[in-house]
């Protein structure tokens, strides 16, 4: 994240120091120490000593508002790169999909859905390769559901490498359960109701 950059408006003294949300062109918009959002020409302003003049807690509430103002500006992003993502899917259209749902990932790294949706328009595309890569990352952290795992086994059979699942699975089931998961064969069946 790059440091913020203070400047007085010179246009409206009262206004007083402000920090740079964002440059337009040859406007900048910017954050006032009263609490408001405006649009200035860059000729109107000056940026020699004015990080001297602002207090501490009026660079503490530039400096939040900075935060926030690039916070929201990441979500839009994203936001906006699913939908676009949402919109190639339903057109069939997956390299542009893979492409937008990348982009989500690079904004919200975390974000399950997007990587979700990721790993199955690669599966889509015939890259079942990079698909993989998706499906033992949403498997890594935990955030695996029975289709991500069927998704997985899709791959790895059109790769004829669903006998690497099988010996995986084969390995893993011999392990002891650990906390937390279900005994196999446990519940009841319809016919048992």
């Amino acid at each position: 994240m790059n440091d913020p950059t203070y400047i007085r408006n010179l246009k409206h003294p009262y206004d007083g120091v402000c920090v740079v949300l964002e440059e337009r062109g040859d406007r900048l918009k910017v954050y006032t120490e009263r609490g408001e959002y405006a649009e200035i020409p860059r000729e109107h302003t000056a940026s020699a000593g004015v990080k001297e003049c602002i207090t501490s807690a009026g660079e503490a509430k530039l400096t939040h508002a900075l935060q926030d103002y690039r916070r929201r500006e990441s979500m839009k992003e994203y936001t906006e790169a699913m939908r676009r993502a949402d919109a190639a899917e339903r057109l069939g259209e997956w390299d542009v999909a893979t492409d937008c749902y990348a982009k989500a990932l690079t904004v919200d790294t975390e974000s399950t859905e997007a990587r979700t949706q990721l790993a199955e328009c690669l599966r889509r595309s015939g890259r079942h390769e990079d698909a993989l890569a998706e499906y033992r990352r949403l498997i890594a952290d935990g955030s695996a559901t029975s289709l991500t795992y069927l998704r997985q086994a899709m791959s790895l059979r059109a790769l004829d490498r669903l006998h690497d699942q099988a010996a995986d699975n084969t390995a893993r089931s011999a392990e002891p359960q650990g906390q937390g998961t279900s005994p196999q064969g446990q519940g009841t069946s319809p016919q048992g109701q």
